[in-house]
């Protein structure tokens, strides 16, 4: 038993982890709402910043909008790139 406890402090340490692990990503997709907005408020508000900050990224190609009443989706396609910490800011 002893032996089983040491060997699984040993392999506990001996394996790597990491919080954010790198992965390819070819498109970001962000949701958002506010209940009984309209699509013309909710446009002014938040979708027209939020694509003009994703078009200043050098690695996006084109961004797609969908706006209902009281939600949205933006759909942001990318060319592969490697998503790091930095992204995530």
């Amino acid at each position: 038993m002893l032996f089983m406890a040491i060997m699984s402090i040993f392999a506990y340490k001996n394996i790597p982890k990491e919080i954010f692990p790198p992965s390819q990503l070819d498109q970001i997709t962000i949701r958002g709402g506010y209940v009984g907005a309209s699509a013309d408020i909710l446009d002014k508000m938040a979708v027209k910043e939020i694509e003009d900050k994703l078009l200043t990224l050098s690695q996006i190609d084109t961004v797609y909008s969908t706006i209902q009443n009281g939600s949205f989706i933006i759909r942001a396609r990318a060319e592969k790139w490697q998503f790091s910490r930095e992204c995530a800011k």
